[in-house]
C-alpha cells in the first residue's frame, strides 16, 4: 500500500535482538584486547555504541572479572599486550565509571562497585572515575 506501517520504517540493531547478547559482547571483549590495532580501535567502539550495562557484563563480578584480564594485560612486558590491556581498561572505565558511575579500581586489586543512584552521563559519573585513576597512580 502507499504509507509505510507503524515501526516499518524503523531499525535499531543496537536496542535488544539477537544481535546484542552476552556472547556478542565476549567477542568484542576479545577483539578489544586483539594485538591488532584496528581490530582493537573497531570492537572498541562498537562496545561503546551498545547499550548498558553490556549484555554479559552486567553485574559487578563479571565487570570486575573484564578488568582482571584488562590488567593482565596491561602488565605484560610485551607492548601489543599492553595496548590490548589499556583499550579494555579504556572501555571499561569510559563506559562503566564515567557513563554509569560505577567505581573502580585496578591496583592494587582490580574491583568494581555498582553504583545505582547516579544519572548517565551526570558530573557523579566523572566523579567515579577518580578512584580508578588514584589506584592506577598512586
Amino acid at each position: 500500500s502507499g504509507g509505510e506501517e507503524e515501526g516499518e520504517g524503523e531499525f535499531h540493531p543496537l536496542e535488544g535482538g539477537p544481535l546484542v547478547g552476552a556472547g556478542t559482547t565476549k567477542v568484542l571483549v576479545s577483539n578489544v584486547a586483539d594485538s591488532w590495532d584496528d581490530v582493537r580501535a573497531s570492537a572498541a567502539g562498537i562496545l561503546c555504541a551498545l547499550p548498558l550495562p553490556l549484555p554479559g557484563l552486567d553485574t559487578e563480578v563479571e565487570v570486575t572479572r573484564a578488568l582482571c584480564f584488562a590488567k593482565s594485560l596491561l602488565v605484560s612486558a610485551q607492548v601489543r599486550e599492553s595496548d590490548a590491556g589499556a583499550s579494555l581498561a579504556r572501555v571499561l572505565a569510559k563506559r562503566y565509571a564515567a557513563e554509569l558511575g560505577w567505581e573502580m579500581r585496578i591496583h592494587p586489586d582490580a574491583s568494581v562497585t555498582a553504583v545505582t543512584n547516579s544519572k548517565l552521563g551526570s558530573p557523579a559519573g566523572a566523579e567515579a572515575t577518580l578512584p580508578l585513576l588514584r589506584s592506577a597512580l598512586f
